[in-house]
């Protein structure tokens, strides 16, 4: 029973994080998009979400990830509305980081 109780309190807390990570904009699409690339493996982690929401090849998600300073929103929102990385931080900044809001908000437009 110690170690039911021990798993229902990790499943609160996972959904209770998750919860609170999708509404500080830190997920976008089910895909945490707000990475500090402090090791090779979220490097990589960083490359292939850059990859899955631009459309574009390896070298040109990195390229794009170094131009944006190794954000991942940034990058996102660089090459969606072609902005370049001061634009596209202003715009983040103003709308709280939110990529998914900003993305809405400018799909409707």
């Amino acid at each position: 029973t110690r170690l039911k109780a021990g798993t229902a309190t990790k499943l609160f807390l996972n959904r209770l994080t998750t919860g609170a990570m999708i509404q500080i904009g830190k997920v976008f699409e089910n895909r945490m998009v707000d990475l500090y690339l402090t090791c090779d493996k979220l490097r990589e982690r960083a490359i292939r979400t850059t990859r899955h929401f631009t459309g574009l090849g390896r070298d040109e998600a990195i390229f794009l990830l170094k131009n944006c300073e190794g954000s991942v929103k940034a990058a996102i929102l660089s090459h969606r509305l072609q902005l370049d990385y001061p634009q596209t931080v202003k715009l983040l900044d103003s709308k709280g980081g939110n990529l998914g809001q900003i993305l809405r908000e400018y799909s409707k437009e």
